[in-house]
């Protein structure tokens, strides 16, 4: 079974199906503690030692280091094949890229869901409902395709807690994230944003308050965890202090936009991306902002008090995450994500350091045991 498999590290050697895992120290009944690790097939009756660190054991918890405070998983074990693992309260979109392939006819789409929400509208043109995952399936690598016009949107009543903090981890090739958009005034132009997740609340010709995304030209990470409009002055008047919203609000126009620079190169390829938002330790601790790439830390730096509590009061308020997809731009201007993804996972809590690094060596491990199987 791909869910719980011992693989022989200097062979790739694979024990699934049929054959039982003993691990050292084990209680067996009758035969008393289990002196090494071992495999065993009942039917064939061979019994294979197995030397300590000499092989990997891949199963739910091994493929995710981290399972406590998990909203999603798309793993690397069964990326796609089994939508049952996303649960009940995920749903596969798309909008058809051949009715809707100008950026006139987008808007005109959009403008014909003006007022209403998901809950009360037509699937409209970028909500079509999707059960044919495989269609989004790479066969090479397994991954799960995010094609520039499909998305996954996660569904909860009472909203987000994001109280203990939020991670985003993200496998996969997101080298390709800017697109070419035809244009019935403008010719073909180019789109520089890679709309990673939003929050929002339904309202089809609402942005969303919690956005995260890539900036293709600046080579930047760039999110807001909410619209502060509640940040003015005694007369109306944006306040723009750097201390209100972050160490990484430096945009002159959007003060509330944290952004990271990436250097590009480091985005070439199979990247693991890795984004938190802690809390800090207790009431009084600063608030943290934390981008990983490949398990090492690339940047951290503070976070407004006051900004992350609004972030945690707001996404309360929000019943939708979509994942693949969010409008980084202007109203209605949804940005799609363009990439292979191998896993993909969401946690309401911030993990730390360590755990980033674990959650990287075992997904990636893994994920060579795939491609190794395949070339096979």
């Amino acid at each position: 079974s791909t869910w719980d498999i011992i693989v022989e590290k200097s062979t790739n050697k694979t024990y699934g199906t049929g054959w039982y895992y003993i691990e050292k120290g084990q209680e067996i009944e009758g035969l008393g503690t289990a002196k090494n690790a071992f495999v065993i097939n009942y039917e064939t009756g061979e019994i294979i030692g197995l030397e300590e660190d000499s092989y990997n054991n891949f199963n739910y918890k091994s493929t995710i280091a981290v399972t406590d405070g998990i909203l999603f998983n798309l793993d690397s074990a069964n990326v796609g094949l089994d939508k049952e693992s996303w649960g009940d309260n995920a749903t596969l979109y798309y909008y058809n890229a051949d009715t809707y392939n100008t950026e006139e006819l987008r808007e005109a789409g959009f403008k014909e869901q003006k007022g209403k929400t998901v809950d009360s509208a037509d699937p409209g043109y970028d909500r079509q409902n999707s059960e044919k995952i495989e269609d989004y399936l790479d066969n090479d690598t397994g991954a799960f395709k995010f094609n520039g016009n499909n998305y996954i949107e996660l569904k909860k009543e009472d909203g987000f807690d994001f109280k203990d903090g939020f991670t985003y981890e993200y496998y996969g090739n997101i080298d390709n994230y800017r697109f070419t958009f035809k244009s019935e005034n403008k010719g073909e132009e180019d789109y520089a944003y890679c709309g990673l997740f939003c929050l929002w609340d339904g309202r089809l010709d609402y942005t969303p308050d919690i956005r995260v995304g890539i900036h293709y030209f600046d080579d930047r990470i760039f999110y807001n965890l909410f619209h502060p409009s509640w940040l003015k002055d005694e007369v109306g008047e944006e306040i723009r202090e750097p201390e209100k919203y972050g160490s990484w609000s430096d945009n002159e126009n959007w003060p509330w936009n944290q952004s990271c620079l990436i250097d590009s190169g480091k985005m070439k390829g199979d990247v693991f991306l890795t984004v938190t938002f802690s809390p800090g330790d207790d009431i009084s601790g600063t608030p943290t902002q934390t981008v990983y790439l490949n398990g090492e830390e690339l940047k951290s730096g503070s976070l407004g008090r006051e900004y992350y509590d609004q972030f945690v009061q707001t996404a309360k308020k929000l019943k939708y995450f979509n994942i693949g997809r969010s409008p980084m731009n202007s109203t209605g201007q949804w940005s799609y994500e363009i990439g292979k993804c191998y896993s993909l996972r969401l946690y309401n809590k911030a993990l730390e350091k360590n755990a980033v690094k674990e959650n990287y060596d075992v997904t990636t491990d893994f994920h060579k045991y795939i491609i190794d199987s395949k070339n096979e």
